[in-house]
């Protein structure tokens, strides 16, 4: 529903994952995460500046299953705003606010990035065996395509890019 959840403390911590926590965790579930109205998902960081919060503050992970994100915002992480590992996932209309890395981060996945506002960080994305990328505004960060598997794994079409750029160690269609 409509609402700011506000966290300074992980709600889940991960084990699997070394030196990072999640603020929401899918734990390799098939899932759907819609929004109803403006929902935000705030860190607030667990203090900025303070060292000994450094090693966490991921916002949404999905560490294997399928899943799906769609209209949900993530503000003020100090690692990605969500991450994709060993998965599949659809993410669409994501926004995400004040992130100290990259707004997406994605590996050994199949993915789908669609028409999201990311500003503080852009999207990396390696090891895929697909990846789509499409209709997305991206302040910042920009785009960075790696490792991909074949000459058809990567679909980067129709983005908006502000003090960003493309960078790309795969055969792409790139437009």
């Amino acid at each position: 529903q409509a609402g700011t959840y506000v966290s300074t403390v992980p709600i889940v911590t991960d084990p699997d994952y070394k030196y990072q926590t999640c603020l929401l965790h899918t734990r390799k579930k098939n899932l759907t995460l819609q929004g109803i109205g403006n929902v935000v998902l705030d860190n607030q960081n667990g203090g900025l500046n303070d060292e000994t919060q450094k090693t966490w503050s991921t916002g949404i992970c999905i560490l294997g299953g399928s899943v799906t994100i769609e209209s949900i915002a993530v503000k003020q992480t100090l690692r990605p705003a969500v991450v994709v590992y060993n998965a599949q996932a659809i993410i669409n209309k994501l926004r995400t606010i004040d992130i100290d890395n990259a707004s997406i981060d994605v590996a050994s996945s199949k993915v789908m990035i669609l028409n999201s506002a990311l500003t503080g960080g852009g999207i990396g994305v390696r090891g895929v065996s697909y990846a789509r990328i499409e209709n997305n505004v991206i302040y910042g960060g920009g785009i960075a395509l790696g490792s991909c598997t074949n000459p058809d794994s990567a679909d980067v079409s129709n983005n908006i890019l502000l003090r960003s750029n493309i960078t790309t160690t795969c055969p792409a269609n790139v437009k």
